[in-house]
């Protein structure tokens, strides 16, 4: 007797990774292995490239075909989930976040140690 299922259609997760610069978002799904004992990835789907400035993701031809409910949508990554936003709420987050100290700080290594 094992879990029951929490989810009725196949649940996606979605995490960024890097290649050559560039940022990309992809979505997973997990299944249970009985013989190992842990889970593994059971689909990956590309979704889109993930502009880091702004947070924003330009969706794939095929991730759209797929999904036609965010055709037209200007679609942010956010806390591991894609959420639509207007420009005007962006200008408004924008202005509102404080540039971190933490970017004013150069470190000079020891280079002749």
């Amino acid at each position: 007797m094992g879990r029951p299922r929490v989810y009725d259609t196949p649940h996606f997760c979605l995490h960024t990774y890097v290649r050559k610069g560039h940022t990309y978002v992809e979505a997973y799904r997990n299944e249970w292995d009985p013989e190992k004992k842990r889970s593994r990835i059971a689909q990956r789907k590309y979704v889109g490239a993930l502009d880091t400035e702004t947070g924003r993701v330009r969706l794939g031809k095929k991730y759209l075909s797929e999904n036609p409910q965010y055709e037209g949508k200007i679609l942010y990554y956010e806390d591991k989930q894609l959420v639509e936003r207007t420009p005007e709420e962006l200008q408004e987050e924008l202005s509102k976040r404080v540039p971190s100290p933490l970017n004013d700080i150069v470190s000079y290594g020891a280079s002749a140690a």
